[in-house]
């Protein structure tokens, strides 16, 4: 039975799966996917493959928005995501969403323009982690910060994480340097202790950026 089992997992990804189609389902989120989740993606396996080839990083998006909308070759463009003076776009409509906790158009180019080049593992801790907010204000500050220093992705991943204390800072100086120190640390703490001290100082109470957040909002900003 062993032997029929493993034959019948090799018969499979040899006459059923496709290879490029389940790379890209990998990128959306690689920790579980069922058969049920590949037949799924597979249905729209050409507008898969295009974002994959075209914005790989963008795929952990596609989830959160209605298939139909897939294959538009304009999915990732500016038109779509940025208001530009505009009340909405197609991004802010309920049709467009599949989650309960829906997209909102960008108010500047320059936080969708982070999004669009941040790191794969990033944007999917924006959209599908636990916690993942979608929060246009998190993007805002992280853009106007102009962080120029060199951290690792699962420091960007802890910057993006949902921190209500830190949402009400808003969108300014105030909450763009408190990022920008924070990566400085992190950059610092990489390059002379090594990326396993980044990731146990990342565990740790000291880089709760919610505590900070809340000296900030009750004195430390003034």
């Amino acid at each position: 039975m062993i032997a029929g089992a493993r034959a019948l997992r090799a018969a499979i990804f040899d006459h059923v799966l496709d290879a490029q189609v389940l790379s890209a389902i990998l990128g959306i989120n690689y920790k579980v996917v069922t058969l049920c989740d590949y037949l799924r993606y597979a249905q729209h396996r050409e507008a898969l493959l295009r974002v994959s080839q075209e914005r790989r990083n963008l795929l952990p998006l596609l989830p959160e928005i209605e298939n139909v909308y897939w294959s538009r070759k304009d999915l990732f463009s500016r038109k779509l995501w940025v208001l530009d003076g505009r009340k909405r776009t197609i991004v802010d409509y309920v049709r467009f969403n599949t989650a309960k906790n829906p997209f909102h158009s960008f108010e500047s180019r320059a936080a969708f323009r982070w999004l669009c080049k941040a790191q794969l593992t990033v944007v999917r801790r924006w959209v599908l982690e636990e916690g993942g907010c979608k929060d246009i204000v998190v993007l805002e500050n992280l853009a106007q910060a102009n962080i120029s220093v060199h951290i690792p992705a699962i420091a960007w991943c802890h910057l993006v994480d949902m921190r209500p204390r830190i949402m009400q800072l808003g969108v300014g100086e105030v909450a763009q340097r408190l990022y920008r120190a924070f990566a400085v640390h992190c950059a610092n703490l990489w390059k002379e202790r090594g990326f396993a001290a980044v990731k146990l100082w990342l565990r740790s109470e000291q880089a709760d950026l919610g505590d900070v957040a809340d000296w900030l909002i009750a004195e430390g900003g003034a």
